[in-house]
């Protein structure tokens, strides 16, 4: 509508709802089009400060209700049949020749005997790893039925093909696997805890329109998500993200991204429903434009102490503040089997 449409709304208020309708990722600049309701603002009475807050916040609620879908609200469970729920049949998941064959294949990550055992099996026909995979567009998890939360979600990033898709937020239980080898929406209800993706919503959101659509909509699937503080989700882990993200948009990189929560034991029980990860681990894989080897960097951060007492040219990645680990450290906190990568790892010598 032109620059004379918009205005400037500075206020120390809250708009109720926000990370569940509108973002789960904090916000740094709006730009607002409120389609001459400014001019007709104008024409009015002067109000009370109530009555100017109440007015404000209509106008940006019914501009935030068209510039989204409409929001899905879950079953007693969390299953949604959301747009995904019903349709998964052909996906074909995380690629390992998504940055070339031979030596730059990337596997799954493979499950040990002991992990094994406590997989969801998806693919009875099938062997190895690919008995557990759990494909989705562009991405594919392997979920512990046990602890109910995914051991890893694996991602391919096209970095030339990304699109900016609209917020899905229709969380669905996946159909493929029993719904009591997943945790639902009962678990995040009266709480500090975000549905914290593993594969980020906009990390597999590349390729067509209808690809970019069917990624997006996909990644909102609780087999995708682990519970994560909000103080995590929404700062450390959201910077982290970002920094990968926009790494390979900016340097137009292929990127296959590997993420999980380290599942231990003695974890904490919560609401009789889930134990919650202390940590959530990152392995980012890519190759290299200088050398056209690979290069594996790993990434730990914790929530130990927020949940603590809870109710119950690129050459590569390098630092990302304090939490680079080595990948052979990743190896050894969850029990996963990385292939090669600690040889292709910058801190542990290689890459």
């Amino acid at each position: 509508s032109g620059a004379d449409g918009f205005f400037v709304v500075a206020a120390d208020k809250t708009l109720p709802g926000y990370v569940a309708d509108v973002s789960d990722h904090r916000p740094v600049l709006v730009r607002l089009s409120l389609n001459g309701a400014l001019e007709a603002a104008a024409a009015k009475e002067p109000a009370g400060e109530a009555d100017e807050l109440a007015e404000l916040k209509e106008r940006l609620s019914g501009v935030f209700e068209k510039g989204r879908r409409k929001k899905h609200k879950p079953s007693a469970n969390g299953s949604g049949g959301g747009a995904s729920a019903g349709g998964l049949g052909g996906r074909t998941g995380y690629a390992a020749d998504f940055l070339g064959g031979g030596e730059h294949r990337v596997p799954l990550p493979a499950l040990p005997a002991a992990l094994a055992a406590d997989a969801a099996v998806v693919n009875k026909g099938a062997s190895g790893t690919d008995r557990f995979a759990l494909h989705y567009t562009h991405f594919t998890v392997v979920q512990n039925a046990k602890r109910r939360l995914p051991f890893y979600s694996a991602v391919n990033i096209d970095g030339t093909q990304l699109r900016r898709v609209a917020r899905e937020n229709t969380w669905f239980l996946d159909p493929r696997i029993p719904d009591a080898a997943q945790v639902g929406n009962e678990a995040y209800k009266n709480n500090d805890l975000d549905r914290g993706h593993m594969t980020r919503r906009l990390d597999p959101v590349w390729g067509s329109p209808a690809a970019a659509e069917a990624a997006n909509a996909d990644t909102f699937c609780y087999t995708n998500s682990c519970p994560q503080h909000k103080n995590l989700n929404q700062k450390e882990w959201n910077d982290l993200e970002d920094y990968v993200l926009d790494s390979a948009g900016a340097h137009g990189l292929r990127v296959s991204v590997f993420t999980g929560p380290v599942l231990r034991p003695d974890d904490q029980m919560y609401r009789g429903i889930v134990r919650l990860p202390k940590e959530f681990w990152k392995v980012v894989v890519i190759v290299k434009e200088d050398t056209g080897e690979l290069s594996a960097t790993g990434y730990l951060l914790s929530q130990r102490d927020m949940i603590e007492g809870f109710e119950a040219g690129f050459a590569g990645f390098g630092p990302f503040r304090t939490y680079q680990v080595a990948v052979r450290e990743l190896a050894g906190l969850t029990g996963l089997d990385f292939g090669n990568l600690p040889a292709f790892d910058p801190k542990d010598g290689g890459g």
